[in-house]
């Protein structure tokens, strides 16, 4: 019975991910956990946060199977074999982290604050010593309840997941103790939360700028499967159907496309950058920013890559992905996997400075794909840009769903932790444009590929972006009051 309750638990957190309408699931989604635990004494706490950490880890990484088949080429089982196993691997932290919520335990009582604090500790471990794993952290099941996420601005995702853990555990103190004062300290909580979200979304909704000025931004969105993207006998028809989609799009300031949506090297091969400039009218006054896999003098490898070309086809900027992804675009240990599996492994280099985009109307800055669920990432050079532009190329999930609506749910946290406009281009993914208040337009949905975009006149930063950088000191400061805390218990009791 005590592992079905954790069973239920992996059920209850992992659904919101799948259905995002059903975020409020999440509210009472460790309960089943709670009471595993509780009603043994703690019996084998180990072993269940183990077995929770797998069921989440699996059920919001799944998805790692088809880029896994589709860059290695591996057989199937043996790639299924593999990702269970890093599952299992990664999933071990989550029995430290029930092991170290005991040991902060005061008299064996179950306190919410200490346990919601040492969940977000342990997401936040998650996201520093797991990081090429960012899915599954809880505040993104909030995504749908625009009020609730308005705190991001405050704390980012994991302040998110603070409140959903707290509401998780004020629950289970009212019913395990059956205290119904408890009661008021939970709705006190949501009418906090409540308020603040209110009286955000109504300061966006009532700000208006006297200078304001607005340009139509341009989003191209693609259906390419990956296995033909990268055929070079495609690469005349992928350029063809780029020049489409900007025909299209006449009359826009600034174009967007996908990531590496032109599939050749922008920066070398002159034939195909020839011919695809000579394919946009001239008489546009259009800025575009291209994605391409190009070289880089001094470099052996090649870059994903976003190029800022201005309407007299001229180069105004070029930025080069940071953060790659493992496995992905960047390989630990090729020769030794090479060995072993017969199968030759690539790389992509690493970039290593933040670009900000400028033209005489507005400045930007580019994270590409999986950058967005880094939010580090998008606060570098804060204050210094009018909105980000996310390019993406999903096509390496297939048909599945759940990564996908994973990077649109991180670029809604982008969007309220920054206060800024993110405008999203992509293969195979949910584009558009988001808001500051982290409600957004789906292309897919609305049909809908020109925007205009309101350019900031006040560059104010929230204090997320202030204070984001410190987030981890702050957490190691709570912690050592609260082991101090705890030591001088111990040494009184």
């Amino acid at each position: 019975m005590s592992i079905f309750l954790v069973i239920m638990s992996g059920i209850l957190i992992v659904l919101p991910f799948f259905i995002p309408d059903l975020f409020f699931i999440s509210w009472i989604g460790l309960i089943p956990f709670l009471y595993s635990l509780y009603n043994t004494d703690f019996e084998n706490a180990f072993i269940k946060g183990w077995l929770l950490g797998t069921m989440i880890m699996a059920g919001v990484g799944y998805s790692l199977y088809n880029p896994l088949r589709i860059s290695t080429d591996l057989n199937s089982f043996f790639i299924i074999l593999i990702i269970s196993l890093l599952f299992i691997a990664f999933a071990f932290i989550y029995g430290l982290w029930i092991k170290f919520y005991q040991f902060l335990e005061i008299n064996n009582s179950f306190n919410p604050l200490i346990f919601s604090f040492s969940w977000v500790l342990l997401e936040y471990s998650r996201y520093i010593f797991l990081g090429f794993f960012p899915l599954g952290y809880l505040g993104y099941t909030q995504t749908n309840f625009t009020h609730f996420i308005q705190i991001a601005d405050l704390g980012g995702v994991f302040l998110v997941s603070f409140l959903v853990v707290l509401i998780n555990s004020c629950i289970f103190k009212l019913i395990y103790d059956k205290k119904y004062y408890h009661l008021i300290t939970i709705i006190l909580l949501f009418v906090i939360v409540f308020s603040y979200g209110t009286y955000r979304l109504n300061y966006f909704d009532n700000l208006k700028p006297a200078n304001s000025n607005y340009i139509n931004v341009g989003i191209i969105q693609t259906n390419i499967n990956q296995n033909e993207k990268w055929l070079s006998s495609n690469i005349e028809k992928n350029n063809n159907m780029i020049l489409s989609s900007i025909e299209l799009l006449s009359g826009s300031d600034l174009i967007i496309t996908p990531e590496s949506a032109l599939t050749y090297d922008l920066s070398k091969e002159s034939k195909y950058r020839s011919d695809f400039f000579a394919g946009i009218e001239t008489e546009q006054k259009t800025y575009y920013q291209l994605g391409s896999l190009a070289e880089k003098d001094g470099y052996q490898g090649k870059f994903n890559s976003s190029f800022l070309s201005n309407p007299q086809k001229e180069f105004m900027g070029r930025y080069d992905k940071n953060k790659l992804v493992l496995f992905g675009e960047k390989v630990m240990f090729k020769d030794l996997l090479a060995k072993y599996t017969g199968n030759s492994f690539g790389s992509l280099e690493e970039g290593d400075d933040v670009t900000i985009f400028k033209s005489p109307f507005a400045e930007w800055k580019v994270l590409i794909c999986s950058e967005i669920l880094y939010p580090e990432y998008s606060l570098k050079k804060f204050g210094q840009f009018d909105f980000i532009i996310n390019q993406s190329n999903e096509a390496w999930f297939g048909n599945n769903p759940t990564i996908k609506d994973e990077m649109w749910f991180a670029s809604i946290f982008r969007a309220v932790e920054n206060r800024s406009i993110v405008l999203r281009a992509g293969n195979h993914t949910h584009a558009g444009l988001i808001y500051p208040t982290g409600e957004g337009i789906n292309i897919a949905e609305k049909q809908q590929r020109q925007f205009k975009v309101e350019i900031k006149t006040d560059k104010k930063p929230t204090i997320y972006q202030r204070y984001g950088s410190s987030f981890g000191i702050i957490l190691l400061i709570i912690l050592t009051l609260l082991i101090s805390f705890k030591y001088f218990y111990r040494q009184n009791n």
